[in-house]
């Protein structure tokens, strides 16, 4: 196991762990959630980790993080470091680095070894609702990736216009004004109100291709992931079946959603920002 994977397992650690001391639910989602189910663990090729909690449960940890993180872990959203406009928090150490290809040449917040948290929102009941929903988030989402995510040097044209254009209007209602009310619309259908739950933050496109219904998340068990014990809520099966297909148990060979991700597991990201660098 590389040294980064132990990293990676030390983060869900801390995190499993914050998590039980304040009564937080928090799930193994994604790629893990099938690492964990057909391989006890990492997929081989898989880079990262995944976790997921509704809403309600991760508004109150993004709350508290400050108090129960302390460094080398850093909680990270766009409310506590500058220029991070992902729809979800990552917990980092920040004494490690994790660069992916595409962020090299902008990013300039906290690029060390993470896992990723993702917010489970509700899903709207009738189509109508759900569509307006869905171009709401969809129009938000990419204002906030116009603002923040971008590069000079290797932007098409229409984003260089899109970007002068936009800057001003969210310099005058200030971007984290902006990114405050792109999440209370993500948030719009309470827990309490949904029986269908998704990742929207992350992508507004889940709201037609990944949802989960509150059923499979009512009971958790707790199953082997390397060496830890992860919660796997009771509803694995039919939730890996949506994202993958039936046939999730058989291996299948996919690029990482990241493209490609320099690690250093030693030395900070500090060292490597604005710099040329090989891959790992």
């Amino acid at each position: 196991m590389g040294d980064e994977r132990i990293i990676q397992l030390d983060l869900l650690n801390k995190l499993l762990m914050v998590c039980k001391e304040n009564n937080l639910r928090c799930f193994i989602e994604g790629g893990s959630l099938l690492g964990t189910i057909r391989h006890k663990g990492f997929i081989p090729w898989d880079d990262d980790i995944d976790v997921a909690m509704f809403r309600e449960d991760y508004a109150k940890l993004v709350t508290i993080a400050h108090e129960v993180f302390q460094e080398p872990y850093f909680f990270q959203t766009a409310y506590n470091d500058c220029d991070y406009v992902r729809g979800h928090a990552q917990l980092r150490n920040s004494n490690t680095t994790a660069i992916l290809d595409f962020e090299k040449n902008y990013a300039k917040y906290n690029q060390g070894i993470f896992i990723d948290i993702f917010p489970l929102d509700g899903l709207a009941d009738t189509k109508f609702k759900r569509r307006c929903h869905y171009i709401s988030i969809f129009i938000l989402r990419n204002l906030l990736r116009i603002t923040w995510e971008y590069d000079k040097n290797d932007s098409s044209m229409l984003k260089r216009i899109l970007h002068c254009l936009i800057v001003p209007f969210t310099k005058l209602i200030g971007r984290i004004n902006l990114f405050k009310y792109y999440e209370k619309i993500c948030a719009k259908y309470s827990f309490q109100h949904s029986n269908e739950f998704a990742a929207i933050s992350l992508d507004a496109q889940f709201y037609n291709k990944y949802a989960l219904l509150r059923e499979w998340f009512l009971e958790t068990t707790l199953m082997p992931f390397e060496n830890l014990f992860v919660p796997v809520p009771n509803g694995y099966d039919e939730i890996l079946k949506t994202y993958y297909g039936a046939d999730y148990m058989t291996p299948k060979h996919s690029p990482s959603a990241h493209g490609g991700i320099f690690f250093d597991p030693h030395r900070s990201y500090k060292l490597y920002q604005g710099k040329e660098h090989g891959k790992k």
